[in-house]
């Protein structure tokens, strides 16, 4: 789970930035590019799906949905913003399909926790 807490629209929390979930026990990392849509099937990934992002709630009426998958920083000028990459252990796999956001994902984990890491990057787009 990829989050910025500096982003939470009038105090709704977090903005999530990316969902991806199943990711395979034998994963070495994340590797730059990983496509858009639900599926993934970059090498060392495959089986992992993108989920539903903060992103989803500026869909626009009669346009296609939007892909899941990672949509990078996009802060406005000014103050920087953390980037929290949230990673979890599970002791089971999930049963769980596409589609899943944020919340739902931790409900899906619930009691399947058995270690997470976390790892902050900080990004500022500079004023014009």
């Amino acid at each position: 789970i990829l989050d910025d807490p500096d982003a939470n629209f009038g105090g709704r929390g977090p903005f999530v930035h990316w969902v991806l979930y199943k990711v395979p026990a034998t994963a070495k990392g994340l590797p730059e590019g990983v496509p858009m849509g639900a599926n993934v099937t970059v090498a060392g990934l495959q089986g992992a799906i993108n989920g539903l992002s903060g992103f989803n709630a500026f869909q626009r009426p009669g346009q296609p949905p939007l892909e899941p998958g990672y949509r990078g920083p996009a802060p406005p000028p000014g103050s920087p913003h953390h980037y929290h990459f949230t990673v979890y252990a599970l002791n089971a796999a999930l049963d769980v399909k596409e589609g899943l956001d944020k919340a739902s994902l931790l409900k899906a984990m619930e009691g399947k926790i058995v270690a997470q890491g976390e790892i902050v990057g900080v990004y500022e787009r500079p004023k014009p």
